[in-house]
């Protein structure tokens, strides 16, 4: 089997995605402690989903994660539950979050990719370029 390819019983699959998400009105929330805790409850909502982390980048008013995971997830579904995740429990941490109703995460901004060829360097490229490199 190729290199970085996993399997099942049935099937061979590499799928990669490119998630790209933001606060309502994209609004500079994603500071401090509540950057930390944002990275640790996506690093946490992944390992329960058996998803692999490749990179993970959370500016001020945007997140990108770019994730390995299973084919049999849809991508809809995997960044509707690290979305509901993270932001119920930011809101329960992080009472201003509430207050404010600036952590509701934006759905028309968001994006995804499927990049099943594209190389690792190529991704960290992308990423510069975005300027979204901590």
């Amino acid at each position: 089997m190729p290199h970085g390819y996993d399997h099942s019983e049935t099937s061979v699959y590499y799928m990669n995605y490119h998630f790209v998400w933001c606060p309502k009105y994209r609004r500079p929330v994603l500071v401090s402690e509540v950057r930390d805790r944002l990275e640790e409850l996506i690093k946490k909502k992944c390992e329960e989903m058996k998803s692999e982390i490749l990179s993970l980048s959370i500016a001020s008013d945007h997140i990108h994660l770019f994730v390995k995971t299973d084919p049999r997830i849809a991508p809809n579904r995997f960044i509707g539950l690290i979305k509901g995740y993270t932001s119920h429990e930011l809101r329960n941490q992080f009472p201003d979050l509430r207050k404010k109703t600036t952590y509701a995460m934006d759905t028309k901004l968001f994006r995804v990719h499927s990049w099943s060829c594209v190389r690792c360097h190529d991704k960290e490229v992308y990423r510069r370029a975005e300027g979204d490199v901590r």
